[in-house]
This record gives structure tokens, C-alpha cells and sequence, in this order.
């Protein structure tokens, strides 16, 4: 630091400290971003096989977009859903060659089974340093997810305003069937999954993906058992809960 001092005398050791945090941080987030490709490749494999320009796929809790991304790269068209209006617009950003060259369509929305105005619940500790690190993983339109007990709880008291998309209608207005659909949607999947179910919507997408989350919110173990029921007395297939 002394010589730091010397060379630089005009510079603050605190800001110097502040950029080296902030570099270190990138650093760790690229490589984080490498990793969440790399599982998307792996455990999405047999699905993207056929995955070309003709194929539209489904990001829904889009983050940063990285998942998305992997499907642009495959040829794919994308829809996808991100509620955090700072995720939405990094992810925009990011992807901004693919939103111009029309073949990445990401809305600031919330999905859900139902359309309505609803809170975005966040964690305590998110604030602008923190929101593209693991702070703003877990976000929840979910109340439940507020309490103390579970890992990556949000706040009551720290939300955003958004609206959600019925998804099972967005599916069933397309006009061509869904090749890939990603669920990450910290607690709404089983509300959705189980009206694409009774609608039968859920027929029209070849592959669904699905991050469950009643580990972390026990107040959806009913809904996770009466999924998992409904997809074993249906006997469907295209429907995995154990992804992620």
C-alpha cells in the first residue's frame, strides 16, 4: 500500500480497494455465468438436439439471461419472462444483437396462472452493489418466502410492483408448439404447472423443465404432491421436476 501511495498519491486506498472488490466480483460472477451454461448444456442436452431456427423456447425467470442465451445460440426464438426490472434490463442489454435481430423477446413480467397485479419480494441484503451477484437469486411473488427459517429468505417489506402473465394462455396463443420451456419462477411453478395440466396446454410443449422450490417453502408440498400425482396417474412424460 506504500507504494501504491507513492505512485499514485492522488488516488484514495479506499477506492482503490473498492475497484479491486468490484473486479473480483466480475470476475466471479463470469465464472459463474460460465457454470450455469454449462449445466444448461449438460442437463438439457437430449431436448436441445433438435433445437433450430424453427423452434421457440420458453425462459421464464430469465435473470441475467444466460439460459436463454444457450437457446439463441442453438437458433432457437426466445421468450422470455424476467420481473426484477434491473435483471430484465441487464439481461436485455446483454442479449441487445438478439432483441434487435428479432429473435429474443424478453418482457417485465412475472408468470403466474393468472394475470394480476402482485409484489415481487426481494431479499434484505439486495441493494445496487449486490443485485447482479446471489443477492438477487430468489426473488418471490410468494409471501411465504419471507420467513426466517429458509435459506435465501426475501423481505416483506422489500418488493417491487409488477404484473404476471398467465402462461398457460401465452402458450396456448402461439402459433406453433414450444420446443423448450424453462420454470424458475421461485414458487409460482406449481400453480402453473398445474393449470397447464387440467388445460392440457401443457401437451404443447415438447420439453418442460422445472426448478421446484417446496425444500425452501414447505407451504407447496401439497401442490408439489398433487403435481407429481397428476403426472403419474396421466402418464406424462415431458414434465421434469428433479431438473436443477
Amino acid at each position: 500500500m506504500k507504494l501504491i501511495k507513492k505512485l499514485f498519491p492522488s488516488l484514495q486506498i479506499k477506492g482503490i480497494r473498492k475497484k479491486v472488490r468490484s473486479i473480483e466480483s466480475m470476475i466471479k460472477r463470469r465464472r459463474n455465468d460460465e457454470k450455469i451454461h454449462e449445466y444448461a448444456i449438460f442437463s438439457m442436452s437430449e431436448a436441445l438436439r433438435d433445437v433450430g431456427p424453427e423452434s421457440i423456447c420458453i425462459d421464464c425467470g430469465a435473470h441475467k439471461g444466460l439460459i436463454s442465451e444457450v437457446f439463441l445460440r442453438m437458433g432457437a426464438t426466445v421468450y422470455a419472462f424476467e420481473p426484477n426490472h434491473y435483471l430484465f434490463n441487464y439481461a436485455r442489454f446483454r442479449l441487445g444483437d438478439a432483441v434487435e435481430g428479432g429473435s429474443f423477446h424478453i418482457a417485465n413480467n412475472a408468470v403466474w396462472d393468472r394475470v394480476e397485479n402482485i409484489k415481487l419480494y426481494l431479499r434484505e441484503e439486495l441493494d445496487e452493489e449486490t443485485m447482479l451477484d446471489s443477492a438477487s437469486e430468489s426473488s418471490s411473488i410468494l409471501v411465504e418466502k419471507t420467513r426466517d427459517n429458509i435459506k435465501y429468505q426475501t423481505s416483506e417489506d422489500k418488493f417491487l410492483e409488477v404484473e404476471s402473465v398467465d402462461l398457460t394462455e401465452f402458450i396456448d396463443s402461439l402459433n406453433q408448439d414450444v420446443h423448450i420451456l424453462k420454470l424458475d419462477v421461485e414458487g409460482a411453478e406449481f400453480d402453473i404447472l398445474l393449470k397447464l395440466i387440467h388445460t392440457g396446454v401443457y401437451k404443447k410443449v415438447r420439453h418442460i423443465f422445472v426448478e421446484t422450490h417446496e425444500d425452501k417453502i414447505p407451504e407447496l408440498r401439497e401442490k408439489s404432491d398433487e403435481t407429481r400425482r397428476l403426472i403419474a396417474e396421466n402418464g406424462i412424460t415431458n414434465i421434469d421436476l428433479d431438473w436443477h
